[in-house]
C-alpha cells in the first residue's frame, strides 16, 4: 500500500416460490464508489503460501502454530472470506493454500529486519526450491519468528507504525527467469521486540487478523509500489482493508478482519461470529444474565428488552439492551457497556454497531466507529431488525405503523418490499423471514428478489445461519412448535413446547419453553441454560 502507517492508525414440502415479486423495487448502489479500478494486476484465484521466516518456528513451542496458521490460511483463501470479495465485485474468487515451509535462517534479534533482508530471504527459499514457484495467482505469506522487529521500505518500523503491510519485488524463479514475487509480512505481535498488538487478543488472533487484512489488499491490489496499482481509494489513500482497519469478528474460529465494499462499507462475510462463544438471558424479572465458559455472571436489572447477537468490532459478542426507563445501551463481551441513547423503544445490534428505534417512532443508524447516534433513517416506524445486506453490509429490516415493510442498507439505501407485515427477522447476508398479519409466514431472498412461502399459523420468525454460513430459518408456530428450514429444504419440527426463539449463530439455537427454561442447541445436541427465562438469546 502507499501509505504504511495507515496500517495502524487507519479509522477503525418443496417451499412454493411465489412468481409475484410484491412491491419490490430495484436496488441501485447510491453513490459513485470510492474504491475503483486502476487496470494493475490481480490474483483471481490466489495460491498463498506460508513462510515461517527465522529459525525459532522449529522450537516446539511455535511449531504448533505453524500448522493452526496453515490450517487458517486454507480456511480463509477457500471460504465465505474470499466470497464477500467476489460479490463486491473486486473480480477475484476462491483459492488454495499450500503446505506452508519454515525458512530456518539466522534472524539476529538484536537488529530490525528490513524489507530488504526480507525479500533476500524468500527469494532464496525459492531459488532453493523450499517455497514453491512464483507464478501469476502466488503470494507468500511471510510470518516473522517472535521478537523480532521489521522494518518495511519506507522506513516505517512494526513497533509504532505498523502490523504488517503487502508489496512485490522483481525477482527470479527457481530456473533464473525474472517473475513479479508479491509477498505480505507478518511481524510477531508483542515480546521483546514490543511490536504492535491489535490490543489484548491472543497473539494467533492478531496474526490471523492482520494476514487476512494483507491477503485481501494482496489479491485486489499485489503490484502497489511495484508497478500498477489496481482497487484502490484515491480520495481515503488506501486500499479496502485500510478503509475497515481493525474491525475484525471471527470466523470458523479465527480472527478476521472485516472488509470494504466499494463504498467503504464494512462486509462482514458468510458464517461470522463472535471469537469466544456466549449466551445471553433475560429473566422473567428483568435481569440480564451472561453465560461463558467460566460460567454465569450477572449483568444488570430492570432490563425492558434484549436483542440477538451481534459481533462488535473488536470480534466480542455485542447485545443491545433496553431498560424499563427507556435507556439503551450495548453490551460487548468482556469490555462493558456502550451508551446509545435515551427514549429507547427497541435497539438491534449488528455487525459493529447498532440500530434504534426512538419511541417517537424515529430510527437511527449507531456506528462503534463513530461512537455517536447518527441522522434519523425513517419516521413512525413500528419495529425493526438488524442484519446485513446481501454484500455483507449493515442493513435493518423496517415495519411502519402502515404495515409496510422497507429494508434500507448502508450499500444500497431503501427499498420497499410488501405490506401486511407484522413482524420480520432481518437475517445475514439478504436473507430474511418475514411474517405476515395473516400469520403466514416467508423467506425473502435480496440477490435476485424472490420469496418463498414457509408456513401459516406463525407465532415467530427467525432469521439466522448454520455452522457453514448458510441460512437458517427457524419458525415458531401459534402451538408451540419449532420447524427450522435450510434454504431450499422444507420445514422440520425440532421441538415442541417453546414460547420464544432466538435466531441461530453458526447454527447454535436457543429456545425457551412455556415453563420458563431455557435451552441452547448446539453440535453437541441440546444442553439447559437456566430457568424463569423471558429471552435467550
Amino acid at each position: 500500500m502507499r501509505n504504511w502507517l495507515r496500517k495502524l492508525f487507519a479509522r477503525k414440502t418443496t417451499p412454493v416460490v411465489r412468481t409475484a415479486r410484491l412491491e419490490i423495487e430495484a436496488l441501485e448502489d447510491r453513490c459513485v464508489p470510492t474504491v475503483t479500478y486502476h487496470g494493475g494486476a490481480l490474483l483471481p484465484h490466489v495460491e498463498v503460501q506460508a513462510v515461517y521466516l527465522g529459525s525459532d518456528w522449529t522450537h516446539a513451542s511455535n511449531l504448533p502454530q505453524t500448522r493452526t496458521l496453515d490450517g487458517f490460511l486454507k480456511s480463509l483463501v477457500g471460504g465465505t472470506y474470499m466470497d464477500s470479495l467476489s460479490v463486491a465485485g473486486y473480480a477475484v474468487w476462491r483459492g488454495t493454500a499450500s503446505p506452508g515451509v519454515i525458512a530456518p535462517y539466522q534472524i539476529n534479534h538484536n537488529l530490525v529486519l528490513t524489507d530488504a533482508g526480507i525479500q533476500r530471504d524468500l527469494q532464496a527459499a525459492i531459488s532453493g526450491r523450499l517455497a514453491k514457484p512464483p507464478d501469476a495467482n502466488r503470494l507468500y505469506v511471510v510470518f516473522v519468528e517472535p521478537n523480532v522487529a521489521v522494518r518495511a521500505a519506507d522506513g516505517s518500523v512494526s513497533r509504532t507504525d505498523f502490523l504488517g503491510y503487502h508489496a512485490a519485488f522483481t525477482g527470479r524463479n527457481a530456473a533464473g527467469s525474472t517473475v513479479d514475487i508479491r509477498y505480505a509480512v507478518i511481524p510477531y505481535p508483542g515480546g521483546t521486540a514490543k511490536n504492535a498488538s491489535i490490543g489484548n487478543a491472543p497473539a494467533i488472533a492478531g496474526l490471523t487478523e492482520v494476514a487476512s487484512h494483507e491477503i485481501a489488499e494482496a489479491v485486489t491490489d499485489p503490484d502497489v509500489d511495484h508497478t500498477v496499482i489496481a482497487w484502490y481509494d484515491d480520495s481515503a489513500d488506501g486500499e479496502i482493508a485500510d478503509l475497515t482497519n481493525l474491525e475484525w469478528t471471527a470466523l470458523n474460529g479465527f480472527a478476521v478482519q472485516r472488509i470494504a465494499d466499494k463504498h467503504g462499507h464494512p462486509m462482514t462475510p458468510a458464517g461470522a461470529t463472535a471469537l469466544q462463544p456466549v449466551s445471553f438471558v433475560l429473566t422473567m424479572g428483568g435481569r440480564l444474565y451472561e453465560h461463558t465458559a467460566q460460567g454465569w455472571v450477572s449483568l444488570c436489572g430492570g432490563v425492558a428488552s434484549v436483542s440477538n447477537q451481534g459481533v462488535d468490532n473488536s470480534g466480542k459478542a455485542m447485545v443491545d439492551v433496553v431498560l424499563t426507563n427507556g435507556l439503551a445501551y450495548e453490551f460487548h463481551d468482556g469490555t462493558g457497556w456502550t451508551f446509545l441513547s435515551s427514549g429507547v423503544k427497541d435497539a438491534r445490534a449488528g455487525q459493529g454497531g447498532s440500530y434504534v428505534l426512538l419511541r417517537n417512532g424515529d430510527l437511527c443508524e449507531f456506528r462503534d466507529t463513530d461512537a455517536a447516534l447518527g441522522a434519523t433513517l425513517a419516521h413512525s416506524v413500528a419495529s425493526m431488525d438488524a442484519g446485513t445486506d446481501r454484500y455483507g453490509v449493515n442493513s435493518v429490516a423496517v415495519v411502519f405503523n402502515t404495515g409496510k415493510l422497507s429494508m434500507f442498507s448502508d450499500a444500497t439505501g431503501w427499498h420497499t418490499l410488501c405490506g401486511n407485515v407484522k413482524a420480520v427477522s432481518a437475517g445475514y447476508l439478504g436473507v430474511s423471514a418475514v411474517l405476515l398479519t395473516n400469520g403466514r409466514a416467508y423467506q425473502y431472498r435480496e440477490a435476485g428478489g424472490t420469496w418463498t412461502y414457509l408456513g401459516s399459523n406463525i407465532a415467530q420468525v427467525s432469521a439466522g445461519f448454520d455452522a457453514g454460513g448458510h441460512a437458517l430459518l427457524d419458525l415458531l408456530t401459534r402451538s408451540g412448535s419449532v420447524a427450522e428450514c435450510h434454504v431450499g429444504f422444507v420445514p422440520q419440527t425440532i421441538i415442541t413446547g417453546i414460547k420464544a426463539i432466538g435466531e441461530a449463530r453458526a447454527g447454535v439455537l436457543d429456545v425457551v419453553y412455556l415453563n420458563g427454561s431455557a435451552y441452547e442447541r448446539t453440535a453437541a445436541g441440546w444442553r439447559p441454560l437456566t430457568t424463569s427465562v423471558k429471552v435467550a438469546v
